[in-house]
């Protein structure tokens, strides 16, 4: 039984570690730039770091993790919706959410929870709501609670304005294919 348990503990120190070199998002916060002179959003999974220095930018940290509701049942609780934290950067709106997959808190299918990130200008959806995570196509669970994988989920979200003054919203999603082999497919969105 104690040897079950010490295994036990090294796997999970194990998937941490692993989670870390992976530019994990860290105890439930997500670091994203701003520009807010040129309305320029940048959140990358991979650079979770506040001190980074972008020229132009000034770093923004949400606690998306502090954002979970949870309602009581029983001797536990369980996952029911999310706050939101809604901040301007210039003419952009972002809006941070706490995501997750599986309402009960103990998260006994094994997924993790996750920031969702939605763009807004003028009162106008420009990115629909997207989970911040490398998704599978083979998880059910990801595709059935939070919409097909890649299409609603991203590792890096960048907005810029393009010469001719519009737009340019550009978006890359890490998955692993039916094959469980890693891909990335970058779609770019021009708003008018």
């Amino acid at each position: 039984m104690r040897a079950t348990k010490t295994v036990q503990l090294l796997w999970l120190l194990l998937v941490a570690l692993a989670a870390q070199a992976e530019g994990a998002i860290d105890q439930g916060k997500l670091v994203y730039f701003c520009d807010q002179a040129h309305s320029r959003v940048s959140i990358d999974l991979d650079k979770q770091v506040s001190s980074m220095a972008m020229p132009g930018y000034a770093p923004v940290t949400v606690n998306w993790g502090d954002l979970l509701i949870l309602k009581p049942a029983g001797n536990s609780s369980y996952k029911d919706g999310s706050k939101v934290d809604a901040r301007r950067c210039g003419q952009i709106e972002v809006r941070i959410e706490s995501g997750y997959v599986n309402p009960d808190i103990n998260g006994q299918s094994g997924a993790e929870d996750f920031p969702v990130v939605e763009l807004r200008m003028a009162d106008r959806t420009i990115l629909p709501r997207t989970s911040l995570q490398v998704c599978s196509l083979s998880d059910r669970m990801e595709n059935y609670f939070f919409g097909p994988c890649p299409d609603n989920w991203a590792n890096e979200i960048k907005t810029e304005e393009r010469a001719d003054g519009r737009l340019q919203i550009t978006v890359v999603r890490k998955f692993s294919d039916a094959n469980d082999q890693a891909k990335q497919r970058t779609d770019i969105v021009i708003i008018k």
